[in-house]
């Protein structure tokens, strides 16, 4: 697993404590999943409906301070050479806007097949004609989570 960071700071242990928010950035809907405070479990959060990404932006700033997230994690889509193209190029402006907004780090981790995953979930759940972005951020989530223990 990838994972890269945007920080404006020195980055703090990975193993301190605190909440860590999960984004599965999109156009249209944006996914949210919430680890608990020892970063072990991530939990789907909600899905935000927006007419353009930056209108997310500060609704998760808000979201972020309430519930104390001290990092936010941010899915990152790569080729299957592990290289960036326009969308992944799109997704780093807009984090690097919302680092600016909340002060806080940002790791981005490669949630190439999240969204696949995600459906299949959804699908045994009973729920796969409903959106699931934020079983997809609760993936992205997850995987950082396992990467970090």
């Amino acid at each position: 697993m990838r994972i890269d960071s945007l920080a404006t700071q020195e980055e703090p242990d990975s193993a301190c404590p605190g909440r860590l928010l999960g984004i599965d950035y999109g156009r249209k809907y944006i996914g949210l999943a919430l680890s608990d405070p020892n970063r072990t479990i991530a939990s789907p959060l909600k899905i935000l409906r927006v007419k353009n990404p930056s209108e997310a932006l500060h609704q998760i700033v808000d979201l972020a301070r309430k519930e104390e997230v001290t990092a936010l994690v941010v899915g990152l889509p790569l080729d299957m050479e592990g290289d960036e193209g326009p969308m992944a190029k799109e997704i780093k402006a807009w984090a690097k806007r919302l680092q600016l907004l909340c002060g806080i780090l940002i790791y981005f981790v490669d949630e190439s097949l999240s969204s696949i995953e995600a459906l299949e979930t959804a699908k045994r759940l009973g729920r796969h004609r409903e959106r699931y972005d934020h079983l997809a951020a609760s993936l992205i989530l997850q995987a950082f989570l396992h990467g970090q223990s």
